[in-house]
């Protein structure tokens, strides 16, 4: 609108001299064109941190629920996952479907007896770091970016730059897999050892 107020002026005064109906086609191509650009921003894909590559947002599903995602997952045939498109590689490109986890971002417990967090795949490093900082505890083990989700950084088996701690993927002690078809299975590092590797 102020866009379009800066350049009626001008354009009027330009039609006083003219027919001043002619000053109004600049006016109304532009306000045809300003309701292009919803249009084209949707086109445009989204980024990754490094704006290395690109995923068009029609791929995009922001399921919110266990039973969405379960949905998704069982009727898919090909599948990424996205957690905050921190990867400089094009890991998360597809030729299907790319599944967010932004709406699965809680911690679900801190257990303080046994010293252990529950938290959901797409609960960032930040996040979980400040649920635990009131009880004087953090993540061992971290990268540089602290906006990376839980499962993206146990995946890519983020590390520190500490030569006597592991990669962060060694503190977890269980996790919850979502099968092709749907079905979730727990795999615990004390009961399927074998598995969990």
């Amino acid at each position: 609108a102020a866009i379009i107020g800066l350049l009626s002026y001008p354009l009027q005064l330009f039609g006083l001299g003219r027919s001043f109906s002619f000053s109004f086609v600049p006016i109304g191509c532009a306000v045809l064109l300003s309701f292009s650009f919803p249009l084209i921003l949707r086109r445009i894909p989204l980024k990754s941190w490094g704006v290395s590559y690109g995923v068009p947002k029609s791929k995009f599903r922001r399921p919110k629920t266990l039973a969405e995602l379960k949905k998704l997952v069982a009727g898919s045939a090909k599948i990424r996952c996205s957690g905050g498109m921190y990867s400089c590689s094009p890991i998360v490109s597809s030729e299907g479907i790319v599944i967010s986890l932004e709406n699965f971002d809680r911690v679900l417990e801190v257990d303080l007896d046994n010293n252990i967090v529950r938290v959901q795949g797409g609960a960032t490093i930040e996040h979980i770091c400040q649920t635990l900082k009131p009880h004087g505890f953090a993540i061992p083990v971290m990268g540089t970016i602290d906006g990376v989700n839980i499962a993206g950084a146990l995946m890519t088996g983020t590390h520190g730059l500490a030569i006597g701690l592991p990669a962060i993927h060694a503190f977890v002690e269980s996790y919850q897999i979502l099968k092709a078809d749907g079905s979730e299975v727990e795999v615990n590092r004390g009961r399927k050892p074998d598995v969990f590797a």
